[in-house]
């Protein structure tokens, strides 16, 4: 039996998961990222990370890398056993940006890769992450076959292909059809097997008035109307406390009326009284998160919280509908902390793609958005990108476990 390494590279977290060929996780470990902050710059020196801990006598172009395979022996040596004497067939590695190879080496640049430890790629500075034509160390060859196979997406597209894998295993939906919604602190999106950069969350919403656009890091800290900073975990807290801020009753009278004129299907079909929700709303003057805007706005006890999670809402239905259009897709699972824990913000944002889409001759037929099938993705996305066709009706029955519930 082989077995197969899934390495998940997040902005804090660093995640090992070893299956099995049928899709078992046989173990399954978690370090701190090599991009977790340990200190902010200073006179005494520039920011720290976690990899220049470990590594601070190599140059810093060198480190994310030997961090990588620092913690990759580590967790080897640790759970290596399990395997019986068996080895490691291939490996799928998950970043947190956009990723691309040149020359067989793998390099990231996103939110999460500090600039320091960029190097020029040939293609635009980037973080190397790992070098696929490079030999193990010798303290991992030994867990794994010669010339295994080794392949890296970035964290948006490695989650599509979990999902993928089971909607083929289950509904016979070719993986190319559908599409993946991450609806979480961030807002992304990934198909199966594209290179593309599906940089969804920056899609600008029309239909937003000036006042509620927000900083985006896309525009160098630009105000924008991009679809992350209303449809994310992080946009409905910015859009909810934005909305709580303005004392002036006559802005928040301008905004009813554009809404109230522009977008009755955020509305239901009701008119809208900002000022008046503003006013009545049960979270003036407390903390205000998203998960406490989801809670209210999911049991209707708050006019305000429910206009802010249906301006989510149809700023991810919107996405949904133009990705299909764009790409041919059947179907978008929507996964991640904000939808896993709210399925009726699902529900609610699939009625809004059946308005938008209504006698639609551009999208496939029977064209559905829904939570995502894959209730333990975040373990999944990397093995995905390499699990063995064959075996994947058993892998699909592995990945239907419980979900994580947190943002």
């Amino acid at each position: 039996m082989d077995y197969y390494l899934g390495v998940d590279v997040g902005g804090t977290k660093l995640d090992f998961s070893l299956a099995d060929e049928t899709g078992k996780i046989v173990a399954h470990e978690r370090f701190d990222s090599p991009f977790l902050p340990i200190s902010e710059q200073s006179e005494d020196g520039p920011a720290q990370f976690a990899c220049d801990v470990l590594f601070d006598d190599f140059p810093r172009a060198e480190r994310v890398r030997l961090y990588l395979e620092h913690q990759e022996a580590a967790f080897l040596q640790h759970f290596g056993s399990v395997m019986n004497g068996r080895k490691i067939a291939a490996k799928g590695v998950s970043l947190c940006g956009r990723t691309w190879e040149r020359k067989g080496k793998i390099f990231i640049m996103g939110g999460n890769t500090p600039l320091c430890f960029a190097e020029e790629s040939g293609e635009g500075k980037g973080v190397l992450m790992l070098d696929k034509k490079a030999p193990p160390p010798p303290e991992t060859a030994p867990y794994f076959i010669e010339n295994f196979q080794v392949e890296a997406a970035n964290d948006g597209t490695a989650a599509a292909t979990a999902q993928g894998v089971w909607y083929k295993a289950k509904r016979k939906i070719p993986p190319a059809k559908t599409g993946y919604f991450i609806v979480g602190t961030g807002f992304g999106f990934g198909v199966p097997g594209s290179s593309a950069p599906l940089e969804i969350g920056h899609v600008p919403m029309g239909f937003i008035p000036d006042l509620l656009w927000q900083k985006c890091g896309c525009s160098a800290s630009r105000k924008t109307a991009c679809a992350e900073n209303f449809a994310s975990g992080r946009g409905i807290q910015s859009c909810a406390r934005k909305l709580l801020s303005i004392k002036d009753d006559s802005q928040l009278e301008e905004m009813s009326r554009f809404f109230n004129q522009c977008n009755p299907a955020i509305l239901g079909g009701e008119k809208v009284n900002l000022a008046e929700l503003v006013r009545t709303s049960q979270l003036r003057g407390k903390a205000v998160n998203a998960e406490a805007v989801m809670e209210l706005a999911g049991g209707r006890a708050d006019g305000l919280c429910v206009f802010t999670a249906n301006l989510a809402a149809y700023a991810v239905a919107l996405c949904a509908v133009s990705a299909a259009q764009l790409l041919g897709l059947k179907v978008i699972g929507i996964g991640e902390g904000v939808a896993i824990k709210n399925p009726w913000h699902v529900e609610n944002i699939a009625k809004m793609v059946q308005a938008l889409a209504k006698d639609s001759v551009m999208l496939p037929p029977g064209f559905k958005v829904e939570l995502t099938p894959v209730k333990n993705i975040s373990k999944y996305a990397a093995l995905s990108l390499v699990a063995p066709r064959p075996f994947y009706p058993s892998w699909a029955e592995h990945m239907e476990g419980d979900a994580p519930t947190t943002f």
